[in-house]
């Protein structure tokens, strides 16, 4: 179990026993000693840069109004592409080993890939501005090694960037705030200098193990990775299952070695939300809704320890269920819960709102949601889900056409 996951009981899925105070503490320093380092290397680069833009005395850069935005937003630039680069070393360290990249984010800018291609979306969720990229297997051979080199490739891009730009540095013979130099010249510096710092600090950061937001650090994926045990078996069985859907088995044929692997651990992480969520999809998909149901209620009960970006799916695929086994009341409080975007399946609130209005004789709303939600099917990238659904759905419009008319 992770120092700061939660424990709880394999055989009655109840409420988790909060862990001690002492199993939070190296995470604690580890986040504030980084906090330290970052904010001290930041105040000192600040006071150099700050005290070079006094207006008046000696050795002053003596910059305009105008010069000062540039400079800005050169900063803010500087700051996207050192996040730019993390995300995508990840995607490109997951295409050297077979991997197929569906998710990036960074800043405001979403990307999300279908069967249509890519496409960029608005980033609302001010929380994943850090950025996120999501790649997956798409089959299950050497998980662990590959899975290893696609997490690795997040700090190698942004260590690959740092030198580079200090190399540059070097080429160009730039001296720091050189009060002689052109403006031109101060801002490529400044510029270079703030890539060359943040990038090695965020390698540096993501290296160390540790969780945020909900979400395991570079460094902790890979100390899973390296240690092996039940911890990595679960996370290379998720990647498989993942693997699987994206290319094209539907959630019914997925290895059900692999569901119980994946599910076999409950340390009340991300991984085991995950998990849970595959495995009631299985049952649904087989046909076992009162499986399904209790696998729903288990991971709503702990709803709250899963990542933001997360909850809506969960909260719309409980509404979904819940109005196909005809408890409209409960997939009314769902669907209210679902609070932001479905990150990569916007199809699942549209499917959630038709499935409500068919249970409550709603017919005529709910045909008309019905092309909207097979064009999203259409263009997701997770193949084997949208089959599965796609059933649902025609099981849904069977059951409006088989009513007699109004």
């Amino acid at each position: 179990m992770n120092g700061d996951a939660e424990a709880t009981s394999p055989d009655t899925g109840e409420a988790p026993v909060s862990p001690s105070r002492t199993s939070r503490w190296p995470t604690r320093l580890t986040r504030l000693a980084l906090g330290i380092a970052v904010g001290v290397a930041a105040a000192q680069l600040g006071l150099r840069f700050g005290g070079s833009l006094r207006a008046g005395g000696a050795g002053s850069l003596q910059l305009d109004l105008w010069q000062r935005a540039i400079v800005i937003g050169f900063c803010l630039v500087a700051i996207l592409l050192v996040l730019l680069a993390h995300e995508v070393g990840h995607l490109v360290g997951g295409r050297l080993v077979g991997f197929r990249a569906f998710l990036l984010i960074v800043g405001p800018m979403r990307l999300e890939r279908s069967d249509a291609g890519w496409s960029m979306h608005l980033n609302k969720s001010l929380g994943l501005y850090g950025g996120l990229a999501g790649s997956a297997a798409t089959d299950a051979r050497d998980l662990r090694r590959r899975s290893a080199v696609m997490v690795a490739g997040g700090p190698v891009a942004s260590v690959a960037l740092a030198l580079g730009a200090w190399l540059a540095l070097r080429a160009f013979g730039l001296v720091p705030f050189d009060v002689n130099a052109s403006f031109a010249s101060f801002v490529t510096f400044f510029t270079l200098q703030m890539i060359a710092g943040t990038s090695a600090a965020i390698a540096l950061a993501t290296l160390v193990p540790m969780t945020t937001s909900g979400f395991l650090s570079d460094g902790a994926r890979l100390l899973r990775l390296w240690r092996g045990g039940p911890v990595a078996e679960r996370d290379s069985a998720i990647q498989a299952i993942m693997g699987s859907s994206l290319s094209g088995v539907r959630p019914r044929d997925w290895d059900p070695e692999l569901i119980s692997a994946a599910c076999a651990l409950r340390d009340v992480s991300m991984f085991e939300f995950v998990a849970q969520q595959f495995a009631q999809m299985h049952a649904a998909d087989r046909g076992d809704i009162a499986l399904s149901l209790d696998q729903l209620r288990r991971l709503l009960r702990h709803v709250d320890r899963v990542p933001k970006m997360m909850r809506p799916s969960i909260h719309f695929d409980a509404a979904r269920q819940f109005a196909l086994a005809g408890r409209a009341d409960e997939a009314r409080t769902q669907i209210a819960l679902a609070k932001g975007p479905v990150v990569g399946a916007p199809y699942l609130k549209g499917m959630a709102a038709a499935a409500l209005m068919v249970a409550e004789g709603r017919d005529a709303e709910a045909t008309a949601l019905v092309p909207t939600i097979r064009l999203q099917l259409a263009r997701s990238i997770d193949r084997g889900s949208a089959r599965w659904l796609s059933d649902v759905l025609d099981s849904l419009q069977a059951r409006i056409t088989s009513r007699p008319a109004a």
